[in-house]
Parts: C-alpha cells; structure tokens; sequence
C-alpha cells in the first residue's frame, strides 16, 4: 500500500549523510479515515513516532500507533496495535564506481495485534491476530548527485504468527530524488526470495514510484499537498499473479508552531486503483518536535 515520499525521503537522507549527536525528534499524528471499503471508519493514532541518537553512531528508531475500526454507529469493532522499533549502527565508508559509500546495520523489531471488540466500552476482549517480526540489514547509500541518493538494502526476516514461523530474504534498491520546486520523488525494486507460507508465494519481484508535490498557497500558512504512486506486483506461485495498482492523495494542511512544537492540520481525499479499488477521506493533525 502507499508510503510517504517526504518520510522515505528524510530517512535515506539520515541513512546516508548525517551525522549524528545526542538529540532526536518525535512525531504525534491523529487521523481518521472515511472509504467506501466498509461501512464504518477507521483511526489511525501514532502515539510516538522518531528517533533518539544515542550517540554519534548508534540511533533507536521508535513508532507505536494505535488502529482502531469503527462500525456506522461508531462503536468499536476491532482494534490493534502496530508497534516498531529499531537500531540502526553507523558503520563505515568505502569508494566504488566514482561514489563515497556509507553503511548502515539496522537490527528492526515489529509487533502487530488485533482484539475483537464489541459496543464500545464492552470489557471484553479476544485477540484475533498477532504477529512478530525481526530483521537485520546491512545497508549501503551514496549520494550519486547533488539531488540524488541511492541505497541498497538487503533485509533477512523471521516472522513469527500463531501456527507458523516464516523466513525469508529480501532485496531493495531505493532511489531518491528532490527535484527542487516542491517535486521530490522516490523508487523502490523489491525482489523477495523464501518463506512460501508469506502470500503463498517464494518469489516476489515489487516495482513502486512514488511522486510528491508541494506548494504553498500565497503568503499563507497553508499548503497543498499531494502524492502520486505506482505500485506494480509479481508473485510467482501465487493465484494473483501479478497485478498494477495506482493512486492520487491531494491533501491541504496549515503549517503552523506553538514554540518549537509544528503543528499540521490537514484534509485528503484518496483515490486508490488496482488490486483493492476504493476512494477514502481523511482528516488528521500532526504535532513534530526536535530536541
């Protein structure tokens, strides 16, 4: 499903180039959700999502978000958790083919649960779906143009749900790109290899391009934002065979502060093609912070 340019865009960038001190930043997001894929509606709330610099090498990447699906009458039908956490050790760096090559190992954990609920405020639970999830990767990035990064990111998987345990291997190779003028862009070739419980499928090969564009409206504190994706599939073994998906997300937010603290209200509308067909409407605030 869709990503966020300017989001992948930053952590390549912070991948590849920074350098790191004893600070961070934290991300707060509230978001609902309105499709015509069911009858109810859904909250997205990102409790905590950053990162922390633990020292000039070693960064511990969090992001703890809250789902919770609503039916027509707004009671709960089911909530979850989706919960992420990282570090990501600065190695070192090498020379190949003309470029200064840094490297990354990134150790990830993620934990995902759903639990069954009934009218809202019903004490009782049952949890439906979980799953665990480590990985490791060595990554590798340069930056080949003076608006161009590139990154290589083999990932080595154990995934564990109830029943089955899953290993797997996959390789990326991520292309960012800012144009300059409120355009940046950002490509993704996943090639997926073992684990055939994952999709029923041993072998998968992704190709996704995501473009953004943003544009402030005057001298306002208000901007338009939107992204465009497409997101093609090949799953060997696999009934679905392949398939094309494309989608347009046009946003308008306010861009403001409160001290150090950025505060983003925004409206979208999301018109998503291919495997899932569905139009959503979406209203959210964001709350960012460095320190």
């Amino acid at each position: 499903m869709k990503k966020r340019v300017l989001t992948l865009l930053a952590g390549l960038l912070a991948l590849g180039t920074a350098s790191y001190a004893f600070d961070g930043a934290i991300m707060h997001e509230f978001r609902l959700e309105d499709n015509n894929r069911a009858e109810g509606r859904n909250i997205e709330w990102t409790l905590a999502k950053g990162y922390l610099n633990l020292t000039d090498r070693i960064r511990f990447d969090f992001d703890v978000d809250k789902d919770i699906y609503l039916k027509s009458n707004d009671h709960k039908e089911l909530e979850g958790w989706d919960t992420a956490f990282g570090i990501n050790i600065r190695g070192g760096q090498f020379d190949l083919l003309g470029y200064t090559w840094q490297n990354n190992n990134y150790f990830g954990f993620e934990w995902d649960a759903k639990e069954s609920r009934g009218e809202l405020g019903n004490e009782s639970a049952d949890m439906i779906t979980s799953k665990e999830k480590y990985y490791f990767s060595p990554r590798i990035s340069a930056q080949v143009t003076d608006w161009t990064w590139f990154q290589i990111d083999p990932r080595f998987t154990v995934e564990n749900a109830p029943g089955k345990k899953d290993e797997y291997m996959d390789l990326r190779f991520q292309i960012a790109t800012d144009w300059g003028n409120g355009w940046d862009n950002f490509m993704e070739v996943y090639n997926y290899i073992g684990g055939e419980d994952r999709f029923g499928s041993d072998y998968q090969l992704e190709v996704e391009n995501y473009l953004a564009y943003t544009k402030q409206l005057g001298d306002t504190n208000f901007y338009s934002w939107t992204e465009f994706g497409v997101e093609a599939y090949d799953m060997a073994n696999n009934e679905r065979d392949s398939y094309v998906s494309v989608y347009a997300d046009p946003q308008l937010q306010y861009r403001g502060e409160i001290g150090s603290v950025a505060i983003t209200p925004y409206v979208g509308y999301t018109m998503y093609e291919g495997d899932d067909n569905f139009q959503q409407l979406e209203t959210g605030i964001k709350f960012k912070s460095k320190f």
